[in-house]
This record gives structure tokens, sequence and C-alpha cells, in this order.
């Protein structure tokens, strides 16, 4: 099966804030093993799991705003009055 959707910046509604869904479509595995991994890993140590979660969300966050195309950056054509 061939994976054709585009990638949504928004996390869905079955995930709590869309890192591991992200970092699964960057790398290409299926995000819910890095899921179940971040569930045994808050259960051996929470704290250093919550801190390791929330720096891979900044790394998420920074790829995406450095990756993406800027809305500034490209204008639409400008329109002719002629072609009105």
């Amino acid at each position: 099966m061939q994976h054709t959707e585009a990638h949504q910046p928004v996390a869905k509604k079955e995930s709590l804030l869309g890192i591991c869904q992200s970092i699964g479509d960057d790398f290409g595995f299926n995000p819910d093993i890095l899921r179940v991994a971040l569930a045994f890993s808050l259960l051996v140590d929470a704290k250093s799991t919550i801190i390791g979660y929330a720096l891979a969300g900044v790394v998420v966050l920074t790829s995406r705003l450095v990756t993406r195309p800027s809305r500034w950056l490209t204008r639409a054509p400008a329109r002719s009055l002629v072609d009105a």
C-alpha cells in the first residue's frame, strides 16, 4: 500500500501531541512501536522519559518550521484587470 496523503502539521484526534506520529512518518516506521517503547520507559524512569519526549517535541517542531515552505516568501501572482 502506498502512502500518498500529505503530512498534517496538526496532531490527529487519537494522538496526544503527535510527536510519535511525526517521528514515525519521518523515519518510515509504525509510530505504535515508539508509543509502546514510550509507555514502557515511563514505567522505568518517568522523569527522564518526559524530558526526552519534550526534547523530541522541540526537535519535531523545529524541523517542521525549518522545512515547510513559508507563506510569506511565496506570493500569489498578480491578476491583471484584463483577465477579470
